[in-house]
């Protein structure tokens, strides 16, 4: 049904475009919509989100003696027992950022996450795409990464940029 509403979309866009061109050279309504496509179809189908999940977790365990990526967990997969439609994993009892951050947060939890997510992107330039409160949890002190079916990356140019960018400011903001 997904698929079919994206095509009737994509099919009015290609009339608007062809009545009205300079809608095309505005912007791409078309690749616009194949990349909702494309990300929700993804996201539908729970192996990409082991996928996801076992490439963050091979980052963290090549690096762990290196970087101290001691606040991250991951649940164990059980990927025998998943599918594209069930995934079945350890249970996490903890609370999902979402649920604590306006009370039982801690600020220090929060640079916890901050630290570890920016090895992830300024270190090795692949990391958790869909970050937000709700995809991370927090239990026995330990953050765990939910939801991991979109990674993302950046090049190793532009993460580095980046770094030296966030170190830069870190040293500015220690003069006062």
């Amino acid at each position: 049904m997904f698929e079919k509403d994206v095509a009737a979309v994509k099919r009015f866009f290609k009339l608007v475009i062809f009545f009205y061109p300079k809608l095309g050279r505005v912007f791409d309504p078309i690749g616009i919509l194949e990349h909702i496509e494309d990300y929700t179809l993804r996201e539908l189908n729970l192996l990409n989100e082991i996928e996801g999940h076992e490439i963050l977790e091979a980052i963290y365990e090549k690096n762990k003696n290196i970087f101290d990526l001691s606040s991250l967990k991951f649940a164990k997969i059980y990927r025998e027992l998943s599918s594209q439609n069930v995934m079945i994993s350890e249970y996490i009892p903890g609370k999902t950022f979402d649920e604590i951050l306006d009370h039982e947060m801690d600020y220090s939890e929060l640079l916890r996450l901050f630290k570890v997510h920016g090895f992830f992107m300024f270190n090795v330039g692949t990391f958790h795409g869909d970050i937000h409160p709700g995809n991370l949890m927090l239990w026995d002190y330990k953050i765990y990464f939910v939801d991991t079916g979109a990674i993302g990356y950046v090049s190793k140019r532009l993460s580095k940029g980046l770094l030296n960018f966030f170190d830069a400011l870190s040293l500015a903001f220690s003069a006062f």
